[in-house]
């Protein structure tokens, strides 16, 4: 359970401290935010190209998948479409957009629009947090074909990674953003700071439901991850592809976005 803790702190803690900074710091965290926003649109849509996509699409060609590589895309479209609907509800807070329709009202679409994405990101972080429920889902997501070798741990605990980081990296400036959506509707500070705990524990939350499920429950773990895994690929890949294009007010490209994406792609290419 150590190992659940930290990633719920790591989770938690950078978006609901920078989301109290924004209450009081508002103006500096702006500009900060907006350069952040593009840095993690192109860190996202590098991790998706350069380690999930392959290797979950790697598993399901090897010998004993649980889906299909068909069945898998069909999912990634799911969760495309999942994160459209979503963002009817959030009003495409997710990439930088702020609305403020009446400065008085509580923006309890917006709100919940980003937990149940959140939930649903956490989902698939619990695959290989532990290196036994690795080793027990291995066919589910990562090098099924490798029967649980040295080489399939070290694979799963790459693609854990790359994922939390792209999570992880993409949620602080929805934080922010939120953070200063509830400031504009002049929500309180305490209403704020259980905002953003409330939203911030959401794929932690997510996290824990499938620790629990894969502890006695009676369905099939492997198929739960693949299927989670799959939305949430097609979730994070309408975020990320959106966030290049929709970051700027101006929605043009310049030298300073394109090299702040360029640190982005860089940054997830050697770190990850």
């Amino acid at each position: 359970m150590n190992e659940d803790l930290s990633a719920i702190l790591l989770l938690t803690v950078p978006i609901v401290s920078l989301g109290i900074l924004t209450v009081y710091f508002q103006d500096k965290l702006k500009q900060f935010n907006r350069y952040f926003l593009q840095f993690s649109g192109a860190f996202l849509l590098s991790v998706l190209a350069l380690h999930i996509f392959p290797e979950v699409y790697a598993a399901a060609s090897s010998e004993g998948e649980l889906l299909s590589i068909k069945t898998i895309g069909l999912f990634v479209i799911v969760g495309f479409f999942v994160q459209v609907f979503l963002e009817f509800l959030s009003q495409g807070i997710e990439h930088g957009h702020i609305h403020v329709h009446n400065r008085k009202s509580f923006p309890l679409g917006v709100l919940l629009s980003l937990c149940v994405h959140a939930f649903i990101e956490g989902m698939p972080l619990e695959l290989v947090i532990h290196s036994d429920l690795a080793e027990n889902a291995q066919n589910a997501i990562i090098h099924a074909h490798d029967h649980g070798h040295g080489h399939a741990h070290h694979g799963n605990s790459e693609h854990s990674s790359s994922l939390f980081w792209g999570i992880l990296v993409h949620k602080v400036p929805v934080g922010i953003t939120l953070a200063m959506l509830l400031i504009a509707n002049n929500v309180s500070k305490i209403k704020t700071l259980m905002s953003l705990i409330l939203f911030a524990s959401m794929a932690p939350l997510g996290l824990l439901l499938m620790h629990f499920i894969s502890h006695g429950a009676s369905i099939s773990l492997g198929y739960t991850l693949e299927i989670s895994m799959a939305i949430v690929m097609g979730m994070l890949l309408h975020i990320a592809s959106t966030i290049l294009f929709e970051a700027d007010d101006g929605h043009h490209f310049n030298a300073k976005k394109i090299g702040i994406m360029l640190l982005g792609a860089v940054v997830a290419y050697f770190t990850l």
